[in-house]
């Protein structure tokens, strides 16, 4: 099967986890770069969250897309479509280990960008496994990051 054949699950499980706590055990207090994802190709994300593991909080998760160009890029909000919400909010009753807190939608990333899942507002207590569902765009060249080879 094709790199670009389908959906792409993108997870914030990074080097190697031997157990349930390790795997879900981001701490999802305020701040940047709470997970950073590569794309490999051309990406539209439609639909990125975290899988709760221990309960969060009583406030409301707030968390936000930034993406980069490039390594050694300043990440930055995609830019949108007016009136278009890319924020994810959760309840401010906080969340219980298990739900799955999401936001559906279509940001572009081109080929070699990084992509990183903020946390504008975050809980003081609380962990999970921070995802992005995406598909490829078909695109195979861009501007910025691609060198075509000449032979």
């Amino acid at each position: 099967m094709a790199v670009d054949a389908g959906l792409q699950v993108l997870n914030s499980i990074v080097g190697l986890n031997d157990t349930q706590a390790h795997l879900g055990s981001f701490a999802l207090t305020t701040g940047v770069n709470k997970a950073i994802f590569f794309a490999t190709q051309a990406l539209e994300i439609v639909e990125y969250g975290v899988n709760i593991q221990t309960n969060t909080s009583a406030n409301a998760l707030v968390l936000t897309v930034t993406i980069a160009p490039k390594f050694g890029g300043t990440f930055v909000a995609p830019t949108m479509a007016a009136g278009v919400v890319i924020t994810c909010t959760g309840p401010s009753a906080g969340l219980t280990a298990g739900q799955n807190l999401c936001k559906r939608t279509r940001i572009p990333v081109p080929r070699g960008a990084l992509i990183s899942i903020d946390a504008t507002t975050g809980v003081a207590a609380g962990s999970g496994v921070i995802y992005c569902l995406a598909y490829p765009t078909g695109e195979t060249v861009t501007d910025t990051n691609d060198v075509v080879s000449t032979t």
